[in-house]
């Protein structure tokens, strides 16, 4: 898939620049395998019909090296 290799070669690009930003050899990072591995979550979350009762969602932990977030125009993340 086209769009998979997209996003590895950005991860991979993300580690190399991380690693120089760390004072590291460009390769470090990659070199540890931390872009070998592709992960896709999608996570919902429709608005709240009363928004002045929102008490709040479940804890969620993010277990990834680095997390690229898509924002809506909702806002809050």
């Amino acid at each position: 898939m086209d769009y998979s290799k997209q996003v590895l070669t950005l991860g991979f690009t993300l580690f190399e620049l991380l690693s120089q930003a760390l004072g590291l050899n460009p390769s470090y990072l990659n070199d540890l395998g931390c872009a070998n591995l592709l992960l896709l979550m999608g996570h919902y979350y429709p608005p709240c019909p009363q928004p002045k009762l929102i008490m709040g969602t479940t804890n969620y932990k993010d277990s990834n090296i680095i997390t690229i977030l898509l924002q809506d125009q909702m806002g809050g993340l």
